[in-house]
């Protein structure tokens, strides 16, 4: 399934993770759709300010959909349901946890 914003569109991926990718950031955000927002705004302007890098431009983000609430979160000491992360592709994820399913999504034309 495509998501698009605006000139970006992400692919989603139900029920797989990314664990083994280091985020860039991480944050709580109320959604799904939301995490890829914060994904696409990260990518359109951190760069203007801090010039294109790898740390500076996200590709992709992993969200967890049961630590939006904040007591879920704090039971594990999660910093957050949304991870903002580097281009991914297919072959560095896998099936995430059933006891603790979280979903990717891969920002289509990222750098």
């Amino acid at each position: 399934m495509n998501i698009d914003l605006g000139k970006l569109s992400f692919s989603r991926y139900c029920n797989k993770d990314s664990k083994t990718i280091n985020p860039i950031m991480s944050l709580f955000t109320s959604s799904f759709s939301t995490c890829m927002d914060a994904c696409a705004s990260y990518t359109m302007y951190i760069p203007r300010k801090f010039g294109r890098s790898a740390n500076t431009t996200c590709g992709s983000v992993v969200f967890v959909p049961k630590w939006t609430g904040k007591a879920n979160a704090s039971e594990v000491a999660a910093p957050g349901n949304c991870y903002l992360k580097p281009k991914l592709n297919t072959s560095m994820m896998r099936d995430s946890k059933a006891s603790n399913p979280c979903h990717t999504g891969i920002w289509n034309d990222a750098l």
